[in-house]
């Protein structure tokens, strides 16, 4: 196996890292925000590499960033001030 894939896989797991250290950190900086709710980064794997002695990963991708929520309270929510409104 090439070093460069390596050093690929090596790097797209990095990159997933520090994805994950940036909106830990932007959770952070508004926790105090009203109405703020928390992110999450979501991964997936890479589609594996196959080499005649087996399966080699090639590391992970960022699949999206998306707000951990609870989705009956937010329509709960949303009926609520409707109906005051």
């Amino acid at each position: 196996m090439s070093d460069f894939i390596s050093l690929y896989t090596a790097y797209s797991g990095l990159t997933a890292a520090q994805a994950g250290i940036n909106t830990a950190s932007h959770n952070v900086a508004n926790a105090s925000t009203v109405g703020y709710t928390r992110q999450r980064v979501d991964l997936a794997s890479r589609v594996p590499y196959y080499q005649r002695f087996g399966v080699v990963g090639q590391g992970v991708d960022i699949a999206g960033i998306t707000r951990a929520r609870v989705a009956g309270l937010d329509a709960q929510f949303r009926t609520s001030v409707a109906a005051q409104g």
